[in-house]
């Protein structure tokens, strides 16, 4: 999947002149992975959308 990922980028870029998005928007790169645990029933995406957004010069916000 990156690979492609990547392929693509270049074909736009090549074809279209059209930038990779981190180029134009840095906040791109301020995406993290992070490991939860989670309650019957919760939502990987809401409880952990604080914790994937990363803010420089903090920690992780949470303990390991």
């Amino acid at each position: 999947m990156t690979r492609q990922l990547l392929l693509e980028t270049l074909g736009a870029y090549r074809d279209h002149g059209t930038k990779p998005k981190g180029m134009t928007d840095p906040d791109v790169f301020m995406v993290r992975a992070v490991s939860l645990r989670l309650r019957p029933g919760e939502s990987w995406v809401d409880v952990g959308a604080p914790f994937m957004r990363a803010q420089l010069g903090t920690d992780f916000g949470y303990e390991l």
